[in-house]
């Protein structure tokens, strides 16, 4: 783009802007700029692959929430053996993890590419389920002479972050799933509240499910999925 300043006498030739010209071309050029956006969803996998191991498994688990692409991808192998690897393996000192790779040889090679998808995502929060139990076990050993019951039901059940869930289910088959409110725990009793305007009628419902719920991940907060479940407590809802 050329522009020349117009003297006495001076014309401008034929294909040039003149400076008028030239300052809308540039503020069009900042407006179409303005407007683009770069969507994380239009990037190659590799790079996403990339990007997903650097998550911890909290962090994965909720990315792959945000779409059929970002749930395949989320489930890869790869990344959850070295998950699952730097929290279940027993700790050696002459070990150390600088890659998704190299962490598939320290476990008995391990077959890696052999298994499904989310087979590792799997083994992982199956172990990670047992710890949690292991852990409240622990909690719940002492056993109160008088009651005889764990002395320490109401350190356990907030340790756990059990909650409660409703599953109303209508005769046309869609559900509605409603957390609890508010929770009350007592030395041998536990109050839990439900309330809220956008309950179903009573005439349409077909079935209805009282389900206890433990995170996965204890200590953890709470992210909450369309369905209002907590992403770190799917897969660990037990009706009641």
């Amino acid at each position: 783009m050329f522009t020349f300043r117009k003297g006495p006498g001076d014309k401008f030739a034929a294909g040039c802007t003149t400076p008028k010209q030239s300052t809308r071309h540039e503020r069009n050029c900042e407006r179409s700029s303005a407007h683009r956006s770069v969507s994380l969803d239009g990037l190659p996998s590799e790079i996403l692959l990339k990007i997903l191991s650097y998550l911890d498994a909290m962090t994965l688990l909720c990315a792959g929430c945000v779409n059929r692409r970002f749930y395949h991808l989320a489930n890869d192998n790869f990344i959850w053996i070295r998950i699952y690897s730097t929290a279940f393996s027993p700790k050696r000192s002459n070990w150390k993890v600088s890659s998704v790779e190299k962490t598939a040889e320290p476990m008995n090679l391990l077959s890696v590419e052999d298994k499904e998808a989310g087979y590792w995502k799997k083994e992982y929060i199956t172990k990670q389920i047992a710890s949690v139990k292991a852990a409240l076990a622990q909690v719940l050993k002492p056993v109160d002479p008088y009651t005889g019951l764990p002395a320490k039901t109401k350190e356990a059940l907030r340790v756990s972050g059990l909650g409660w869930v409703i599953i109303l289910r209508e005769k046309g088959g869609k559900e509605h799933i409603m957390e609890h409110v508010d929770l009350s725990i007592n030395d041998s009793s536990v109050t839990v509240v439900w309330y809220g305007k956008n309950w179903p009628r009573l005439a349409t419902l077909s079935a209805l499910d009282l389900c206890g719920v433990t995170p996965v991940f204890m200590g953890r907060s709470k992210t909450t999925t369309k369905n209002g479940m907590c992403q770190c407590c799917a897969g660990h809802a037990r009706p009641r």
